[in-house]
């Protein structure tokens, strides 16, 4: 084998990291012998065997006229190129399971009991709580700064909420995640508006400070007379328990056939919807109150066409309504004796009163009295002269216009000639504008 051809092997032979008595088959340590001959050809008796692993490489000697060492070379080259092939088949590559012991970590994770130190996953060494050095299976080492208030605690776990130790961003820490007692889950005291319906405290907690959702922003679920007016389930709220206003207690808005008379807007309500009854379906009075039009009396019953005394009052148990010859319609108020006929109302102020009148009946001539009641507690008494039959008394004059009226008051008479003591009332009127 000529040098070059042995260079050539011996590269190939190395790229596959040959042994080192393979090697050696090239160079001085060659067996053989270099002959030349007569024709000056020049070869190589005797054969160069080297052995390896699975593989064994032999040269051929090139003799004769016309040989060439080229040939040789060409069979060292394929020799080579078949060791090498068969030694990357023979051998194997080892891989190193990433997370394993002496392995690269996975991530900055390693198997269990591992820890992953500079890169490679290695076995714990014994960690010192307290030492201010994070190692082992600590969550957390802030050295002498740990403690069961700060955020490391003293055992080197971390202050979270629930775990008991009140925590440096912790208002209250029970031990618990309960989110109804007074300290739930955030671990900051129970408070209405924190979103969490807290027991025995709060009917509930919507976290907001709407006051027209089903929680208002006391934490009390919304109501009727609450005075905020729930959206979609309430027409009104107006915190009181009067009819009369614009808003029931009921927190519907008021209407016509309700049942309750509106002031300053209904006449009456008798809800229903029999519209030629004494009350309209318009709520308004179908019965003469006996004051002109534009004008209202507000005197109920005005003329016991109602077939009852009430809402007037008398001095006397015994009085009541009549059908004997009543001044208009089918009822007029009697008495028999000294006794007034009396109904009262809010106070009134003079200044609006239009007229203020009644009609009084007696079988003799005799006099009577009218007596006209304030809200300052003080009377005007009016005295009339004797007559007999049906007469209008009308007062309006004797008002006092700086005051307010309560009530109008009618008396009776006994002590006359010789008819019964009997005094009959009807179609009293106080006028005002409506």
């Amino acid at each position: 084998m000529s040098v070059s051809t042995c260079s050539k092997f011996a590269a190939v032979l190395l790229g596959v990291a040959l042994p080192l008595g393979l090697a050696s088959g090239c160079g001085d340590d060659a067996v053989g012998a270099s002959t030349t001959d007569d024709t000056g050809t020049t070869g190589t008796t005797g054969a160069a065997t080297t052995a390896g692993p699975e593989m064994t490489t032999t040269s051929t000697t090139g003799v004769g006229p016309g040989g060439s060492d080229s040939e040789g070379d060409t069979e060292a080259t394929t020799s080579a190129t078949e060791a090498t092939t068969a030694m990357t088949s023979a051998g194997t590559t080892s891989s190193c399971p990433e997370g394993t012991e002496g392995c690269p970590c996975a991530g900055d994770l390693c198997d269990d009991p591992l820890v992953c130190e500079d890169g490679v996953c290695v076995q714990p060494s014994d960690a010192v709580c307290g030492d201010g050095v994070l190692e082992g299976d600590e969550e957390c080492d802030d050295g002498e700064d740990n403690g069961d208030n700060a955020a490391c605690k003293s055992d080197c776990t971390l202050n979270v909420c629930g775990d008991g130790l009140l925590g440096p961003d912790e208002e209250c820490d029970d031990g618990n995640l309960e989110d109804t007692d007074e300290c739930p889950s955030s671990c900051t005291v129970a408070a209405c508006g924190d979103g969490f319906v807290q027991d025995g405290v709060e009917e509930c907690d919507d976290a907001n400070d709407v006051e027209t959702d089903d929680c208002l922003a006391t934490c009390v679920a919304a109501s009727c007379g609450d005075g905020f007016v729930q959206d979609g389930v309430e027409e009104c709220d107006d915190a009181n328990d009067v009819e009369t206003d614009d808003c029931l207690t009921t927190c519907a808005a008021a209407s016509c056939g309700d049942g309750f008379v509106q002031d300053g807007v209904e006449e009456c309500d008798d809800a229903n919807d029999v519209d030629d009854d004494e009350c309209s379906n318009a709520c308004e009075n179908n019965v003469d109150d006996g004051c002109p039009d534009g004008q209202v009396n507000i005197l109920l019953n005005h003329g016991f066409e109602d077939g009852v005394f009430a809402p007037f009052t008398s001095s006397s148990p015994a009085t009541d309504v009549v059908n004997t010859n009543p001044h208009t319609g089918q009822w007029a108020a009697e008495t028999n004796g000294n006794f007034y006929v009396e109904q009262s109302f809010a106070p009134v102020p003079v200044s609006e009163i239009i007229e203020a009148s009644y009609w009084e009946w007696h079988g003799e001539s005799v006099f009577t009295v009218t007596w006209l009641l304030y809200s300052d507690n003080t009377q005007e008494t009016v005295i009339w002269p004797a007559w007999q039959d049906w007469l209008k008394f009308d007062v309006t004059a004797d008002l006092d216009p700086g005051k307010e009226l309560t009530a109008m008051r009618a008396w009776g008479y006994s002590g006359g000639g010789n008819e019964p003591d009997i005094s009959r009332f009807d179609d009293f009127l106080i006028c005002v504008q409506q």
